[in-house]
């Protein structure tokens, strides 16, 4: 029997035609991971730019935050005004006309009050209902929860309306009691108003009344009584 003819058929391939598999299927394997490893270190660089263009972007607006934290305590005073400058609410001193800096709310902040300003309160507690004349309207009935009153020393009832006009004292003794002695400062003020036209008027008689330059006097003279002394609020009162 000859050679050929001993082989088996269907055996198995050259150990050439094995070897060159072989070796084409490490090629593609190498191949397909040098691919991946290019296209993670693209991703990786393409992710550190981004990372990097967003800090400098924070950076950047990090910078101006902080311009602007600072600048928001420059403060410029008036040469018509008086500037405090409080630390944490407590009071430091007085600031001249000029561009101040404090350091940004709530550590310190600047208190300013226009000394020069001319503020006026109207007191209408006696007034009624005013017609397209500004006056109280005529009315056959009165009728105390509607129209306003005031008494009279002798029982008579009067329509009062009182127009005042204060500015503050140049002093910073003025501007501290009108920045920090009360919550508010112009209901204060408006009060004691009301009550002096109230207490006038409780003092005089109906024919007093008409005399108006010795009821504006007096009204005048009972609010600053308890505001300029009572309360020591040092404000300048104009004529009622």
């Amino acid at each position: 029997m000859s050679d050929e003819e001993k082989q088996p058929q269907g055996g198995e391939p050259p150990v050439e035609e094995h070897h060159d598999h072989n070796h084409s299927h490490v090629a593609e394997e190498t191949q397909v991971a040098e691919d991946t490893h290019v296209m993670e270190d693209a991703r990786t660089r393409a992710l550190a730019e981004a990372l990097q263009s967003s800090f400098k972007v924070v950076r950047v607006l990090m910078v101006v935050l902080a311009v602007a934290f600072l600048g928001s305590g420059i403060t410029k005073v008036g040469p018509g005004e008086k500037a405090l400058l409080l630390r944490f609410g407590a009071y430091q001193r007085d600031l001249p006309p000029g561009l101040h800096f404090a350091l940004p709310n709530p550590i310190e902040t600047i208190e300013k009050v226009d000394v020069t300003k001319i503020m006026t309160i109207t007191s209408d507690v006696g007034w009624g209902p005013p017609d397209e004349n500004g006056d109280p309207e005529e009315s056959s009935l009165f009728e105390p929860e509607y129209h306003g009153y005031t008494l009279t020393g002798n029982g008579n009832t009067v329509h009062i309306k009182a127009v005042m006009n204060y500015r503050l004292e140049d002093t910073g003794e003025a501007t501290k009691a009108y920045a920090f002695k009360f919550d508010d400062v112009t209901d204060f003020l408006q009060s004691a108003l009301d009550n002096a036209v109230y207490h006038v008027s409780a003092n005089h008689s109906a024919l007093d009344a008409l005399k108006r330059t010795e009821l504006e006097e007096d009204i005048r003279e009972r609010f600053k009584k308890v505001v300029n002394e009572v309360h020591e609020l040092p404000i300048v009162v104009d004529p009622i």
